[in-house]
């Protein structure tokens, strides 16, 4: 069993068989974010790309949910 975010890719392989979780076994994930190294630049761009708008919303189109 696994988890794969590319799950339409998949769809279209005849050989992979799709099953959806029964509700008892459906959970949800967190995810953490935090910089290393706050002197970081690039890091810092990062974090705040995804922490941004345009970051939220390719998240969510990923099926991630938005932030709290």
């Amino acid at each position: 069993m696994g988890y794969a975010s590319y799950a339409d890719a998949l769809a279209v392989c005849p050989q992979v068989k799709v099953r959806m979780l029964p509700a008892a076994l459906d959970f949800k994930v967190t995810y953490g974010l935090c910089l290393l190294d706050e002197g970081c630049t690039v890091a810092e761009e990062l974090v705040a790309f995804i922490l941004g708008v345009r970051g939220q919303r390719i998240l969510q189109r990923m099926g991630m949910l938005a932030l709290d």
